[in-house]
């Protein structure tokens, strides 16, 4: 089990662990987190945008002006949606991969970790929107077996709507191998390239 999910206030939401613009530890910096349609702080628990900012941050991305990575204040959005706990920020998902699929947002990760966590044949799970022309978007899922096992994308797909609300369950589902899964250095995936 990963430890970040001990003791969490909501099951299966992990504690938000860091990123390479913190150099990995997000301690070093001041964070909020914000509404980012309105710039404010939102209460502790309701989930918003991660800002950070301090001596612990990058000082900007390489060939980019300082003013296009940072706003007028010195914090970087790191499009991280995120909400507090006991002044501890837990990672939902990304701001900019929400998915708006029959009207409803989707939370990619959440779907991600539904997947990992609750079929055991599921080694790796991707979720992105994609296009649809009666959906707006549909939730589409990458998914690499655990070793030695095999999946049905149909057999998955109904077992998750038993599980989760139906705007959730991916209405596409692809198998790959682990092999063709493309990572970036970071070790995260590269989810443009699986797009």
């Amino acid at each position: 089990a990963d430890l970040a999910l001990v003791g969490g206030p909501v099951p299966g939401i992990p504690a938000h662990r860091g990123m390479s613009e913190t150099v990995g530890n997000i301690g070093s910096v001041g964070y909020r987190v914000v509404d980012p349609d309105t710039g404010l702080d939102v209460p502790d628990g309701d989930e918003g945008e991660l800002w950070v900012r301090g001596y612990g941050l990058m000082h900007g991305y390489y060939k980019q002006e300082r003013a296009d990575v940072f706003d007028a204040d010195g914090w970087f959005h790191t499009g991280d949606r995120v909400f507090l706990h006991d002044g501890r920020a837990w990672f939902v998902g990304r701001t900019t991969e929400m998915v708006k699929s029959r009207g409803a947002n989707v939370a990619p990760r959440e779907v991600e970790l539904f997947l990992e966590e609750e079929f055991d044949e599921v080694l790796y799970a991707f979720v992105l929107g994609l296009p649809h022309p009666e959906l707006g978007e549909q939730v589409a899922a990458v998914l690499v077996a655990a070793h030695g096992r095999t999946l049905d994308p149909d057999d998955i797909a109904r077992r998750a709507r038993e599980q989760i609300s139906s705007y959730k369950v991916p209405t596409r589902i692809d198998v790959w191998d682990e092999a063709d899964v493309p990572w970036l250095g970071s070790g995260k995936p590269d989810k443009r390239a699986i797009r």
